[in-house]
This record gives structure tokens, sequence and C-alpha cells, in this order.
């Protein structure tokens, strides 16, 4: 009789378990339906960094040279990514996002383990943010620390993946963070 109530308890506990969590997922779902139709989408071609001018002038001999700069509230030059050193963008890659070149626009194993991270051990140090989503994070000046901006941003990552090329990403990403 033991037996047959354990077996009966495990089949109940396990139908229970799928039946909420099938409508847990169901929910999940729904809730990031709602989000992403109402994300905004980003103009990357709009995006006004805070760059420096510089004014050339021609000189006695004929030739322009730098007779000014003009200075924002920071000291920004636009760098194209051709220009800059191979270690620069492939330390980034190494440190900050080392499947960049593989996922599309977010990063699936990290975000969980970065996810239950948070969720078991309440420490949010451990980061799940791809470039793509730093870039956005960046972009926005968003920076609150709850699950809808998260999720707001991974929809964005996404759409950003696949309207810039991973250089163009990483160009932008490089020009916007503080070096």
């Amino acid at each position: 009789m033991r037996n047959i109530f354990n077996k009966k308890f495990v089949t109940t506990f396990f139908k229970y378990l799928v039946i909420f969590g099938i409508i847990g997922m169901i929910v999940c779902t729904g809730i990031f339906y709602v989000i992403a139709i109402n994300v905004d989408k980003i103009d990357y071609n709009a995006i006004g960094l805070n760059f420096s001018s510089i004014v050339y002038a021609l000189n006695e001999d004929g030739e322009y040279t730098e007779y000014d700069r003009i200075y924002g509230e920071q000291n920004r030059l636009w760098l194209d990514i051709a220009e800059m050193p191979d270690y620069l963008p492939n330390a980034f890659i190494a440190i900050e996002d080392e499947r960049f070149y593989s996922h599309f626009g977010f990063d699936i194993p990290r975000t969980v383990k970065a996810t239950f991270n948070y969720i078991i051990k309440k420490d949010a140090s451990f980061g799940g943010s791809t470039l793509n989503q730093q870039l956005i994070k960046n972009i926005t000046g968003n920076a609150e620390t709850t699950a809808k901006r998260k999720i707001i941003e991974i929809f964005r990552s996404i759409d950003m993946d696949r309207k810039l090329s991973k250089d163009e990403i990483l160009e932008l990403y490089l020009n916007t963070i503080y070096l």
C-alpha cells in the first residue's frame, strides 16, 4: 500500500508541476509579448554623441591645418574601427562578451546564469549583458535595475543585431564608452 501511495503522490506532484510550469510559461510569454510590442525602436543613424569639432584653415602655404578645437562636455573624436589597434576591440570582446560574434544580440547561457545567480545568491554583480546590451544602456541612459529594463534591453539588442553588422556595433560601442 505504501508504494502505491508514493507512486500516486509522485505522479500527482509531477502533473501539477507540469500544469503550473505551462501556466508560468504562458504568463511569462504574455508579459514578454506586451513589453516587446511597446518597445521604442532606436534610430542608430540619429545617435548624437558628444564629439569635439576640429576647425581647419588654409595656411600661407595653401595647406589645411588645424586652427582650433571646439569641445563639447567631453573631448571625443569618432574613430573608425579600421583605425583602431586590433587589440582594442579584441580585448573588449575577450573581457566583456566572448561570444559576441556568435550570439544574436544577447547571450542566452550568460543571461540564464546571471538570472539564477541573482535569484539564488541575490548577487547582481555577475554581468549577463552583452556588448549590444551595454551599448543600448549607454545610448538610452537607462540604468534602472529592473526586470522590465533588462527585457526591453534584450529586445532592443536583438533589433540592433539585425540592423547593424558586428563591426558597426563594436565601433559604436567603443566610441560610446569612456576610454
